[in-house]
């Protein structure tokens, strides 16, 4: 098992045990600043953010979408067709 799989199973059990300990006030602070989904998906959010803050955008891409996390923009609206994909 690899460091990033360690810290991500460490962060994700961490938020496991706060979540539950939170009360119905700090419940709605995390959900009014768009927190509380990042809280209750971290096993999913900890990997892609980690890619991200490597600068492996396309990699951080790939893996939000085959988790579900995006949807591809297949339509091409908003892109010039000379663009390139990783600044796409």
């Amino acid at each position: 098992m690899g460091i990033n799989s360690t810290y991500n199973m460490m962060l994700v059990m961490t938020m496991q045990e706060i979540i539950p300990t939170l009360n119905d006030s700090q419940r709605d602070i995390l959900r009014e600043k768009g927190y509380y989904d990042l809280t209750e998906n971290a096993q999913h959010v900890a990997p892609c953010a980690m890619l991200l803050a490597i600068n492996y955008v396309k990699q951080a891409t790939t893996y939000a979408e085959s988790c579900g996390g995006g949807v591809s923009n297949l339509s091409g609206w908003g892109r010039n067709k000379d663009e390139d994909d990783v600044q796409w």
